[in-house]
């Protein structure tokens, strides 16, 4: 059975998923990164973090990468090396890694974590859901609009 959880680091919000095999936490103020994922059998974290732990700040859109947290998964859109599109500079590692996401409450009543973000720059809405499949599997389903 799926449950949520919400906790806090660094004075962001987290939210997040868990049943008997997988435990998944994002942190939607700050790219919704995915700043955890742990097989709870035999307890393994998959994401890397700093010795010591990591430190989690706000980035803005234009910020270089390097200057991130550079722990968890982030998400690159529309773009990872900076570069110019339709007149527009796009950063390093797109708008998206730095941006604050929306959370679905909504779907998060029925054990989905929605994020959603209309990219600052360029004219694109983006949606990822996650989901724990049964069997200790993540499910990741994205939507872009244009």
């Amino acid at each position: 059975m799926t449950m949520v959880f919400r906790e806090e680091v660094d004075g962001f919000p987290v939210v997040g998923l868990e049943d008997a095999h997988v435990r998944i936490r994002v942190v939607p103020e700050l790219g919704a990164k995915i700043c955890g994922l742990v097989n709870r059998q035999p307890q393994r974290e998959w994401l890397w973090a700093p010795p010591g732990g990591a430190k989690y700040f706000r980035n803005r859109t234009g910020d270089l990468f390097p200057a991130g947290t550079k722990v968890g998964a982030d998400e690159c859109l529309p773009t990872v090396a900076q570069c110019r599109w339709r007149g527009d500079e796009l950063p390093d590692h797109g708008e998206a890694w730095a941006a604050p996401w929306t959370l679905d409450e909504t779907a998060l009543e029925q054990n989905v974590l929605v994020t959603r973000l209309r990219l600052p720059i360029t004219p694109f809405e983006v949606e990822r859901s996650i989901a724990l499949v049964p069997g200790g599997r993540v499910r990741l389903a994205y939507a872009l609009k244009n």
